[in-house]
C-alpha cells in the first residue's frame, strides 16, 4: 500500500513515517526542506526505508505532480502551521493550512485508485470550554465552534472533505507533548502559554502515540468518521493544565513558572476560556489502538534525554527565569479577564482583521 505523509519530519509526522514503515507500507515523506527537517530526514532514513520528496504544499503544481507520480492509495495529512505560530505568520498559516490542504484534496480526487484521506485536525475546533460550566467530555461527535484562525482553518478543511467524493477520516489531536527538544521553543509558545488559565482542563498525548493512531487509521474502519483522541486518562494524560505543564517544564530542566504569571479567565464567562477539555477516548482507543505510553514514561524519557543540558540549565537558570518572566503579559495583575481568548490573542500578537486569512 502506498502512503503519503505530509509534514513528515515534524513533531508528529516523523512518528507517522516510522509507524507506517513498520507496517510495511510504501511510504513517501513530503515536507519542506529546512536545516531541521533535513537533519531529521537523515536520521529517520538511516533506520527506515521510505522515499522523500521535498516540496511546498502551497505549490499547487508540485503537489499535483507528486501525487500523480507516486499514485498513493492513502494520504495522512499532518502538515500544518499550528497555534500559536499561526498567529505570528497568519498569511503563511492560511496558505499552508487551507490552500495547501485543498491542493492535496483536489489532487487526490483525480486518482482512480485512491482509498482514504486521513486529515489531522485539533480538538481546539470545539471552541471555549469553561471547566466551571462544562461537564461532557469531547468526542468526535462534539459540535465544532472554532474561535481562532487556526480552528477556522481546520474546520474549513473538515467541511471540504465532507463535501468531497473522497473517503476520509478526521483525527483531532489534543495537546501533543513532544519528545523533541527543539519543539515549541519559539518565544510565541511561552507568551501564548501564559495567556491560558492554568486551571483549564487539558488532555494531552505523547507525539509517538499520536503517530501510531494516524498510522493505524490506514487499515482501521474509520472511513467517514471523526475521532478526538488523547492519551490514556488513567495513565496521567488528563488533568488541570497546571498539573501537566509543571512536569513539562521539569522535563526540560526548568522550574515551573509561578502561577501568578498566567492570565486568569472569568469563571462566569465561557468565552474567556481556551479551547481545551477532557476527551472521552474509549471509542477512539477501541478503533485505533494507540495508547501505549504513560505520562510518567513520557516525563522520564525527556528527563533522561537531557543529558549534559541539565547542568547547563542550572548554570543558566537565572537568565532563563528572567526570560520566562518577560514573556508574561499578566504577571502584574490578579484580576480575572472576561475577554474572549481570541480578543486577547489578537491584541498581544497584533492581528488585524482579514477575512481572506480567516482573521475575524
Amino acid at each position: 500500500m502506498r502512503v503519503i505523509v505530509t509534514g513528515a519530519f515534524g513533531n508528529v509526522g516523523k512518528w507517522v513515517v516510522k509507524e507506517t514503515c513498520l507496517k510495511g507500507y510504501e511510504v513517501l515523506a513530503y515536507d519542506l526542506k529546512t536545516d531541521v527537517t533535513e537533519k531529521k530526514q537523515k536520521t529517520l532514513s538511516s533506520q527506515y526505508n521510505f522515499q522523500t520528496v521535498w516540496g511546498d504544499l502551497t505549490d499547487r503544481d508540485h503537489v499535483s505532480q507528486t501525487i500523480q507520480d507516486f499514485s498513493p492509495e492513502y494520504i495522512i495529512h499532518v502538515a500544518a502551521v499550528i497555534a500559536p505560530t499561526a498567529y505570528v505568520i497568519p498569511r503563511i498559516a492560511f496558505d499552508v493550512n487551507v490552500k495547501g490542504s485543498r491542493y492535496l484534496i483536489q489532487a487526490a480526487s483525480q486518482q482512480e485508485n485512491f482509498k482514504k484521506f486521513i486529515f489531522v485536525s485539533s480538538y481546539s475546533v470545539h471552541g471555549p470550554r469553561n471547566p466551571n460550566t462544562t461537564t461532557e467530555k469531547l468526542t468526535g461527535d462534539t459540535p465544532v465552534n472554532p474561535q481562532d484562525n487556526y480552528g477556522w482553518h481546520k474546520v474549513a478543511i473538515e467541511q471540504d472533505l465532507e463535501k468531497s467524493d473522497l473517503e476520509w477520516t478526521i483525527i483531532r489531536l489534543p495537546a501533543v507533548f513532544s519528545v523533541d527538544a527543539d519543539f515549541g521553543t519559539g518565544s510565541e509558545f511561552l507568551t501564548f502559554g501564559f495567556m491560558l488559565d492554568p486551571d483549564r482542563n487539558e488532555h494531552a498525548i505523547d507525539a509517538r502515540d499520536a503517530g501510531l493512531a494516524l498510522a493505524n487509521a490506514v487499515e482501521a474502519d474509520t472511513a467517514g468518521r471523526k475521532f478526538d483522541i488523547g492519551g490514556d486518562p488513567e495513565q496521567g494524560w488528563s488533568g488541570k493544565a497546571k498539573d501537566l505543564q509543571g512536569p513539562l517544564f521539569r522535563s526540560k530542566g526548568l522550574s515551573p513558572a509561578p502561577l501568578h504569571y498566567y492570565r486568569r479567565s472569568d469563571p462566569e464567562v465561557d468565552e474567556s476560556w481556551y479551547f481545551e477539555d477532557f476527551v472521552d477516548t474509549a471509542h477512539s482507543q477501541e478503533i485505533l489502538k494507540y495508547q501505549r505510553i504513560t505520562f510518567q514514561e513520557h516525563f522520564q524519557h525527556n528527563l533522561d534525554n537531557l543529558g549534559f543540558k541539565k547542568y547547563l540549565m542550572k548554570i543558566l537558570g537565572p537568565l532563563i527565569k528572567r526570560h520566562i518572566a518577560g514573556a508574561s503579559y499578566f504577571k502584574d495583575t490578579d484580576e480575572v479577564d472576561s475577554r474572549p481568548v481570541w480578543e486577547v490573542v489578537k491584541e498581544i500578537f497584533d492581528l488585524q482583521p482579514n477575512e481572506d486569512l480567516m482573521i475575524y
